[in-house]
């Protein structure tokens, strides 16, 4: 990767991204169901309500979670 000046070996990339037990998609998914742990176990003092709280306008629209 040039921003870290990193190596990362192309075929584990292609392995990964191919891989079926994970999605990539733009909308975030599951947001609320990580600020919901977090919070129970007090590493958030004052969760959002809200995905949207946490993303830009611009994906409010979209399907998240």
């Amino acid at each position: 990767m040039a921003d870290t000046k990193t190596k990362i070996d192309l075929d584990m990339m292609v392995g990964m991204l191919n891989d079926p037990a994970y999605r990539y998609i733009m909308t975030p998914h599951a947001t609320m169901k990580w600020v919901n742990f977090m919070a129970k176990v007090g590493r958030l003092k004052n969760p959002p309500d809200s995905w949207k709280d946490l993303f830009w306008p611009e994906i409010h629209d979209l399907d998240g979670s």
